[in-house]
C-alpha cells in the first residue's frame, strides 16, 4: 500500500506542483486551508505531513504546534517548506525537518523518503535519522554500526554522535565537512576496489595529520556510515567565534582539497589519481540546548552532503559541454597498443589495437568517461564513428601486413555510416587487415538483424573479435551467436591468473572450446611476467598489456 501524505499550501499553483512531484511515489491529499487539514489529519492519520510556512490564516509554525497537541498526531513526521523560514523556529514548533525554496524535485523526494522511514514511534526514538538508516542497513547485512570502519580505521558517525553532543557548550557552533571519494566510472568498481580502498585509507590518514585546516582543536573525524566512501569531519567552536560565511567556507574547502591532493600525489601515481574524484561540502549548526540536537545536526549534515553532490552535478554538466565540443569538432585522438604473439620461440607483432582518447587535458580524455557521457546522451554511435574514422586514417602509417583491431559498438554495426566510409575512402585501408572488436557496452537485442549487417563487413574481408570476454553475462552468448575469429580475454580474468585457481579453471576450460572451434584467444591486460608465463603455459599465444608495451600514438619500427 502506498504511503499517504497530507500537503498544505495556500498557493494553488505551488500546491498542484508539489502534489505532482509527490504522486510519483505516494498517495497525496492537498489542502489550501490549514484548519481543514488539521481536521482531516486528526480523523485519518497519514504517514507524513508537509506544510508551507507563510500562509495568511495560520502559519506553518502555528499549524505544526496545533498538530502536535492532537494525541493521535504527536508522532507523525512533519516537514515545513519556506523561502524565508527560520529552521530553529521550525524545530521549536515541532517539525522534524525543513526545506528551503527553491528546491529540486529529487531533494524534496529525498527528504520525504527519509522522514517516512522513521514513521513509527519506536524508530523515532532511535537516536536519529542516521542511526535509523544504519539500523535499516543492519537488517540487510551484518554490519556493526559501532565498530570502526574496516578500511580506514575511523569510527562511524553513528557511534560518535553521542560524544559530539556531550562536547557541546550552550553557544557552540558546529561546522560539518562532508568529503566524498568516488570512482569516476563503473569500470573502476570492477578493477579498482583494491586501489580505491588504499586511496580512501590514505585520505583518512592525511586528514588526521593535517595542521592549520581545522578552525578549532575540538573536532571529530568519522566515516559517514560503515563501509561507505564518505568521511565526515565535525568541528566544534565552543563560543561561536569561528562562524564563517559561504565565501570563507569555499576558500577553506578548496584549501583542504588541494592539500589532500598534494599529499596523495606523494603516494599514488597521477594515473591512479585520475581514476577518482574527491568532492567536499559543508553544513553549519548553531546549537541551542533547548532544541532537539539530533534533528538540527542531521539537517546540517545533509546540507554538507548536498553541497558536495551539487559540485558533482556541476562537474557532470561541464563534462557534457566538453563532449558536445568533442563531437562537433571530431576532436578525438588515436593511440595504438601492439598485440604480441610467439612463434618458434620468437616474439612478433600480430597487429595493433586502436584506442581512442578524448581531447588532451580535458576531463573526457579518459575513454571510459568519454563513452559513459556518450551513452547518457544517446550519442554512442556518433562517437563510435568519429573514433573509427580517426583510427583508420591514423593506421595508414602502420607497417604493412599487420592487423588493425578497432572497437565497434553493436549499435554502430546497424548504422550505415561505417559502410559508406569503408566504401568511399580515397585511399582505402585493406579490409582484410581490419578486425572489428565487438564491445559489450550495449546488449544485442536482435542477433538475426545484427548478423545480417555483420556479414556485409565479413564479405569485405573484415574479421570479428569479441572484446572483454568474461567481463559480463552476455559474452558466451555473443561468441555462440556471432562465431568470431578472435576472442579477447578480459583483463579481469587475466589479473593474477598465475595464482588464482578459480580463474585458471575457467580460462583453461574456455581454451579447449576455443581451440576446438578454431578461435584465436588474445589475452589483454597483461601486467606481470608471472601472468605472461602462465598464459604461455596454457597455450594462449597472443597478448597485450602494459607489461609488454603501453599505448602510443606511433608504431614500433
Amino acid at each position: 500500500m502506498a504511503k499517504r501524505i497530507v500537503l498544505v499550501d495556500d498557493d494553488p499553483v505551488l500546491l498542484a506542483l508539489t502534489e505532482s512531484i509527490l504522486t510519483t511515489e505516494y498517495e497525496v491529499r492537498g489542502f489550501s486551508n490549514a484548519e481543514d487539514a488539521l481536521f482531516a489529519i486528526s480523523a485519518d492519520q497519514p504517514d507524513l505531513v508537509i506544510s508551507d510556512v507563510v500562509m495568511p490564516l495560520m502559519s506553518g509554525y502555528e499549524f505544526c504546534e496545533k498538530l502536535r497537541k492532537i494525541p493521535e498526531c504527536k508522532d507523525i513526521p512533519v516537514l515545513l517548506i519556506s523561502a524565508y523560514g527560520d529552521p530553529v523556529q521550525a524545530v521549536e514548533s515541532g517539525a522534524d525537518d525543513y526545506l528551503l525554496k527553491p528546491y529540486k524535485s529529487e531533494e524534496l523526494l529525498a527528504v520525504v523518503r527519509e522522514l517516512i522511514s522513521i514513521r513509527s514511534h519506536e524508530a523515532r526514538m532511535n537516536l536519529n535519522l542516521i542511526g535509523q538508516q544504519l539500523l535499516l542497513a543492519q537488517q540487510n547485512a551484518a554490519i556493526d554500526a559501532h565498530a570502526p570502519d574496516t578500511v580506514t580505521g575511523l569510527p562511524s558517525l553513528y557511534a560518535t554522535v553521542g560524544q559530539i553532543k556531550d562536547a557541546l557548550t550552550p553557544d557552540a557552533h558546529l561546522l560539518i565537512i562532508y568529503l566524498d571519494v568516488s570512482p569516476l566510472h563503473d569500470r573502476d568498481e570492477i578493477y579498482g576496489w583494491k586501489a580505491f580502498d588504499q586511496l580512501l585509507k590514505a585520505v583518512a590518514e592525511i586528514l588526521q595529520k593535517l595542521d592549520g585546516i581545522f578552525v578549532t582543536k575540538n573536532y571529530f573525524i568519522t566515516m559517514n556510515r560503515p563501509l561507505s566512501n564518505s568521511i565526515v569531519i565535525v568541528q566544534i567552536d565552543a563560543d561561536g567565534s569561528q562562524r564563517s560565511n559561504p565565501e570563507t567556507m569555499e576558500i577553506m574547502l578548496r584549501t583542504l582539497q588541494t592539500k589532500i591532493l598534494v599529499e596523495l600525489g606523494y603516494i599514488f601515481s597521477e594515473r591512479t589519481l585520475k581514476e577518482f574524484v574527491i568532492n567536499i561540502g559543508y553544513g553549519q549548526l548553531n546549537y541551542k540546548a533547548s532544541l532537539p540536537f539530533i534533528r538540527l545536526f542531521y539537517r546540517a549534515l545533509r546540507d554538507a552532503e548536498w553541497t558536495a553532490h551539487r559540485k558533482t552535478e556541476a562537474q557532470h554538466s561541464e563534462l557534457k559541454r566538453e563532449f558536445s565540443d568533442c563531437v562537433r569538432n571530431s576532436d578525438v585522438r588515436t593511440f595504438f597498443q601492439p598485440i604480441f604473439g610467439e612463434r618458434g620461440g620468437e616474439r612478433f607483432i600480430l597487429g595493433y589495437e586502436a584506442l581512442s582518447r578524448g581531447p588532451e587535458g580535458k576531463r573526457i580524455e579518459k575513454p571510459e568517461v568519454l563513452f559513459a557521457i556518450a551513452k547518457e546522451l544517446s550519442q554512442t554511435a556518433a562517437l563510435d564513428f568519429i573514433c573509427f574514422q580517426s583510427a583508420v586514417r591514423a593506421a595508414a602509417l602502420m607497417p604493412a601486413g599487420l592487423l588493425l583491431f578497432v572497437n565497434v559498438e553493436p549499435l554502430s554495426i546497424l548504422t550505415p555510416e561505417f559502410k559508406f566510409f569503408l566504401l568511399s575512402q580515397e585511399k582505402p585501408f585493406p579490409a582484410d587487415r581490419l578486425v572489428f572488436e565487438i564491445t559489450e557496452r550495449d546488449i544485442i537485442d536482435n542477433y538475426q538483424e545484427f548478423n545480417r549487417n555483420l556479414n556485409f563487413f565479413r564479405r569485405l574481408g573484415i574479421r570479428i573479435a569479441i572484446d572483454d570476454a568474461g567481463s559480463g553475462y552476455s559474452s558466451l552468448n555473443q561468441i555462440v551467436r556471432i562465431k568470431p575469429e578472435f576472442v579477447k580475454l578480459d583483463a579481469l580474468m587475466v589479473r593474477d591468473i598465475d595464482t588464482d585457481k578459480f580463474k585458471q579453471d575457467i580460462v583453461e576450460a574456455f581454451i579447449g572450446f576455443a581451440h576446438k572451434n578454431g578461435i584465436i584467444i588474445l589475452a589483454e591486460g597483461v601486467e606481470t611476467d608471472a601472468e605472461l608465463s602462465y598464459l604461455k603455459k596454457i597455450r594462449i599465444d597472443h597478448w597485450q598489456g602494459y607489461h609488454l608495451a603501453r599505448p602510443a600514438m606511433g608504431f614500433f619500427t
